[in-house]
């Protein structure tokens, strides 16, 4: 996925950090069905395999502190 974003780093100093070094990242999509196309596919058992997104809205996105990992 590909989002854009500002990063104030005149402001916020410690916010070069995420282009100079990465920074993990966390985001939502929005829970609304009018924007979301998305479905689970599933293995051979009917277990949860992959989610597969068509078209979404992003509801919520920020950066993590340095020692927070993802959740995915």
């Amino acid at each position: 996925m590909v989002t854009e974003g500002w990063l104030w780093t005149g402001q916020f100093p410690e916010c070069a950090r995420v282009i100079t070094q990465g920074n993990n990242h966390s985001m939502e999509l929005s829970e609304n069905p009018k924007y979301l196309d998305a479905y689970w596919t599933k293995d051979g058992n009917g277990n949860k395999e992959f989610f597969i997104i068509n078209e979404a809205i992003i509801s919520k996105l920020c950066i993590l502190g340095e020692e927070f990992e993802p959740c995915f």
